[in-house]
């Protein structure tokens, strides 16, 4: 004779407890990893590219790490990075406007380049890849007839020409040389976590500099200065 023992008092309360718990476990696990997924995918909303989430909001390399103290920038700072052929002094004013000593051109076109990127490398990136015709590499494809328009302007091409001009004088190319040496020192020691708030934002990385990007950057300048010009119609509408 076999007699089934009825189940403790409470047994299926307790089953049932543990069985949602097991349920909660799996389902909060099922949207942790659904988090996790949206926040390292891109996507693009109509002609706009919408960089992945997750590494702008990372506590480790986001933008939180872009947050600095007052006393960030020194009033006088000396630089010793490779290639610096002797001491170069820069002095902050009041206006944090850097003053910069050296003792040669060449130490002095460097330290240019390292403080110009130190202070405004997005700004550089940004205006060689308009004039170069590259900004829906980064900004999407709504861009994309504006790269156009750039590239039929030809800029490109007189660029690779302003930087034959560079290499056709020793003096000019060796200047041009220790400047873009100055920029790349700056961004070969930037980690990730400091890399300039809109790269973070966008979802990209600082490209080396090169005298090509000078030769662009010319050339988006002389494109801003000189676009408005209207001397030939202010000349026929005296006459």
């Amino acid at each position: 004779i076999f007699r089934i023992s009825r189940p403790p008092r409470g047994f299926f309360t307790l089953l049932k407890r543990a069985s949602m718990k097991v349920i909660r476990f799996f389902f909060l696990l099922a949207c942790t990893i659904l988090f996790i997924w949206f926040c390292s995918r891109s996507m693009t909303l109509g002609d706009a590219r919408v960089p992945a989430p997750g590494p702008f909001f990372s506590p480790f390399t986001g933008f939180w790490q872009n947050a600095e103290s007052v006393q960030t920038n020194p009033q006088e700072q000396t630089l010793e990075i490779p290639g610096l052929r002797g001491e170069v002094t820069i002095v902050y004013d009041g206006r944090m406007v850097p003053h910069i000593f050296a003792s040669s051109m060449h130490d002095a076109l460097m330290a240019q380049g390292y403080v110009t990127a130190r202070h405004r490398l997005w700004q550089m990136d940004l205006a060689t890849r308009d004039i170069a015709g590259r900004l829906s590499e980064i900004l999407g494809p709504g861009l994309l007839e504006r790269d156009q328009s750039r590239r039929r302007q030809g800029m490109l091409m007189a660029a690779q020409r302003e930087v034959e001009a560079f290499l056709g004088s020793r003096e000019t190319q060796e200047y041009m040389e220790a400047y873009v040496s100055g920029v790349n020192a700056w961004i070969d020691q930037l980690e990730p976590a400091e890399y300039p708030l809109e790269f973070k934002l966008l979802g990209y990385e600082p490209e080396r500099w090169t005298l090509l990007k000078s030769a662009l950057f010319h050339k988006n300048m002389a494109n801003t200065l000189c676009r408005k010009e209207k001397d030939i119609a202010y000349t026929n509408a005296l006459t």
